[in-house]
């Protein structure tokens, strides 16, 4: 319903801006706000390109054992129960293979795969709670669920990456109910973020 001139009380004055003057307002407001912006100071920022450093952080390595096939089965028992996951399918121990290998190639003192893997009878909390494993266990949760490493590196504290399969295969996707970012969306549905998570 609208409002005749009559309606409006007279005790409230009434505000009229046409059109014209409205627009040429909103022009002078818009070009003094540009203005200010070739004025103000240039903005400094780190820029990080593929080439530099920062982006091809790497672990230090050590020489592999020949005992890696033997420690397998015990990694895989140590790794379900830091993770809390099956990883029973053969993918599943396709990916530990790899893991177990970057892992037994990791040279850092504090990081000693095959200390950890003794102790693959042990509970979460009793393997959590030894100082001798602990890092070992922490990098052996990053890896599953991210598939990255986080140690001290020339360049600071950084996530160390293994392949982009690795990556896609991290637990955390699955357990959040989506695909890894910047990768194709392959086995989801359009949209597929509007819906509640499913978890297996």
């Amino acid at each position: 319903m609208s409002r005749s001139a009559s309606d409006v009380p007279p005790s409230h004055s009434v505000i009229a801006i046409d059109r014209r003057h409205l627009l040429q307002g909103v022009a002078i407001t818009g070009l003094a706000v540009a203005g200010n912006a070739f004025l103000a100071p240039a903005v400094q920022a780190n820029i990080w390109e593929e080439g530099e450093a920062q982006c091809h952080v790497s672990a230090p390595e050590q020489a592999l054992g020949d005992d890696l096939d033997d420690l397998l089965s015990d990694f895989m028992k140590v790794s379900r129960t830091l993770t809390g996951m099956p990883l029973a399918t053969l993918q599943d121990v396709r990916l530990g293979r790899e893991y177990l290998v970057r892992l037994a190639k990791l040279n850092v003192p504090a990081i000693d795969v095959r200390k950890l893997i003794a102790a693959n009878a042990e509970t979460a909390d009793a393997i959590m709670n030894n100082k001798d494993i602990r890092a070992a266990a922490e990098q052996l949760i990053y890896l599953w669920y991210l598939s990255a490493f986080f140690l001290n590196t020339t360049v600071g504290p950084a996530w160390v990456y293994g392949t982009t399969d690795q990556y896609e295969q991290g637990i955390i996707w699955k357990v959040i109910g989506a695909h890894a970012p910047m990768m194709p969306m392959k086995p989801f549905q359009p949209n597929y973020w509007a819906k509640a998570p499913r978890l297996a």
